[in-house]
């Protein structure tokens, strides 16, 4: 289980210097990402950019984004936006927000959450991909496209904790983000629920980032107190509620992880237990309690996560021709000299195109080299976005364009691994995406 920190607002007023700050110990520490919230405070993608531009280091998701009061078309024009600045780290966390904000300060219809955000989806997934959409939906209309074309699109993540929208994130998201759901309910309720809508429709596993309050403190009662009081209208919510009960707690002073820090690694750990892919704590309390809160997440993020420094300019150009590299070796036919390109246990993931996983030097070579008729006459790669990671390695997306010896072209998009060798940066893991498909 990967290890995040929340800035911004979340656990109270916050202002941008804190949030750096915050940031940059949490990427220190092994963090792999900070969230952010949004409510009525910081507009938590502006805040992503500005913290993602002072902290190159780390990951970035928005946890979450109400939709409803953002059209898809200005949705993705900010997200895609975000992500050109931050170079590609952004996790896009939206939900359909809680009803009575969305009626009751909005104004706006909050009827059926789960059909409404299966509408929406619909046309935000190929707009960030940068197709135009012309839809004249039940509840939503929208044509145009969004002109961002050296982005690739972010990730996906849908806030839900009832069943319906847990279907609906598990079929056309890349997972979900909770808040206030404890270990029970997220290993009894969301993470089967989900996962099994996401390998129903063909989807890989979905990533889970679960959202909680934590205090490391030694005045147990004190800390749930301030909570009970600041987050007090979230038992009255329907949409928590409904998660506090299936917890079996009354309310979120129950469901934060409070106590010294032996009690609060247990706690935490509990999570993963359930299936949690991701851990997004908002330290909670005193200056004191924050300190020693972050000093227990560094030691529970993953052995190796520390990073000494971020990528440099050097690496990242290094990065750019190596991805690039596979292009030319693939049009000279020159499978031998695939160790330029690949570690020598690198997998090459073609399942969308129906080959299955191959492993190995070896057996990527022969992929290459036996199914000529297969394989363009041409290739070109573009939008190249490179993600730092804190472990050592990067992860790139691009999207490549295939010209056929009769003329005919077709587009693909790559997820890779790289990983610095003493040869260089090397590709260990690539995954071939249709983006027709996913």
């Amino acid at each position: 289980m990967d290890i995040a920190v929340y800035v911004g607002d979340v656990s109270g007023p916050s202002s941008l210097e804190e949030s750096v700050t915050a940031a940059r110990t949490a990427a220190c520490g092994g963090a792999s990402a900070v969230w952010a919230a949004q409510a009525l405070g910081w507009d938590s993608l502006t805040l992503l950019a500005l913290v993602g531009a002072a902290v190159p280091e780390i990951g970035l998701g928005t946890g979450v984004v109400p939709v409803a009061q953002r059209h898809p078309l200005v949705l993705a024009g900010q997200a895609l936006s975000v992500q050109a600045a931050v170079g590609g780290r952004l996790t896009l966390g939206i939900g359909a927000g809680v009803g009575a904000m969305v009626g009751g300060v909005f104004g706006l219809p909050h009827d059926q959450p789960a059909r409404r955000m299966r509408e929406y989806l619909s046309v935000l997934g190929p707009l960030l991909r940068g197709e135009a959409v012309e839809h004249h939906g039940e509840t939503l209309t929208a044509v145009g496209q969004i002109d961002l074309p050296t982005t690739c699109p972010p990730p996906v993540l849908l806030a839900a904790l009832g069943p319906h929208m847990l279907r609906v994130a598990g079929e056309l998201t890349d997972g979900t983000v909770t808040w206030m759901a404890g270990p029970r309910s997220l290993g009894q309720h969301i993470v089967p629920t989900l996962t099994r809508a996401a390998r129903t429709a063909g989807r890989d596993d979905p990533r889970v980032v679960a959202g909680a309050l934590v205090c490391v403190t030694d005045d147990r009662d004190s800390a749930r107190g301030r909570i009970a009081a600041r987050y007090a209208l979230a038992g009255q919510v329907r949409e928590y509620r409904a998660v506090l009960d299936r917890e079996g707690v009354g309310g979120a002073q129950d469901v934060a992880v409070i106590g010294d820090e032996d009690s609060v690694a247990r706690h935490l750990r509990g999570f993963a237990d359930a299936g949690v892919t991701e851990l997004a704590a908002a330290p909670f309390g005193t200056a004191q309690e924050k300190a020693r809160t972050t000093a227990v997440l560094a030691g529970l993020a993953p052995s190796g996560a520390r990073r000494s420094r971020p990528l440099t300019t050097s690496d990242r150009v290094a990065i750019h021709e190596l991805i690039a590299l596979h292009g030319h070796l693939a049009d000279d036919r020159r499978s031998e000299d695939l160790a330029l390109l690949f570690t020598p246990d690198a997998v090459y993931d073609v399942t969308a195109y129906g080959l299955g996983a191959v492993d190995g030097l070896p057996a990527i070579a022969r992929l290459h080299h036996e199914r000529p008729g297969a394989q363009p006459a041409g290739h070109h790669v573009s939008n190249i976005i490179i993600d730092d990671r804190p472990d050592g390695t990067a992860t790139v997306r691009s999207k490549g364009l295939a010209v056929m010896a009769d003329g005919r072209t077709g587009t693909c998009l790559y997820d890779d691994t790289v990983t610095h060798t003493d040869a260089g940066w090397r590709i260990s893991h690539r995954r071939v995406r249709s983006p027709r498909t996913d």
